[in-house]
């Protein structure tokens, strides 16, 4: 079993609903690392809530909203948290006035 060195993430105090975010966690089922599935995935999105607290480890969990869908993450599954800039804007499709 390879052994990951740990990494930080922000302090769950400075986590606040609203934040834009991307999450680093262990996909549920992914236990060991040597499956032929990668055993983590990335949520990007905003941070819905936070529930629990992580001195209770099994009840600590973070909702984001992503593009798609809502997520629920288990604090015990975070590798790394970061935060990121709000997400950019796309310029829609330029109108073209009609030719006389």
């Amino acid at each position: 079993m390879i052994r990951l060195p740990p990494l930080s993430h922000l302090p769950w105090e400075r986590l606040h609903p609203g934040m834009r975010l991307v999450v680093r966690y262990r996909r549920a089922g992914q236990a060991d690392i040597g499956g032929s599935a990668e055993p983590f995935t990335d949520a990007v999105g905003e941070l819905l809530s936070t529930e629990g607290s992580p001195g209770e480890p099994t009840t600590a969990a973070l909702r984001v909203q992503t593009r798609w869908t809502e997520v629920h993450i288990p604090w015990q599954s975070v590798v790394a948290v970061k935060e990121i800039p709000p997400a950019p804007v796309r310029a829609g499709a330029r109108s073209v006035s009609p030719s006389e």
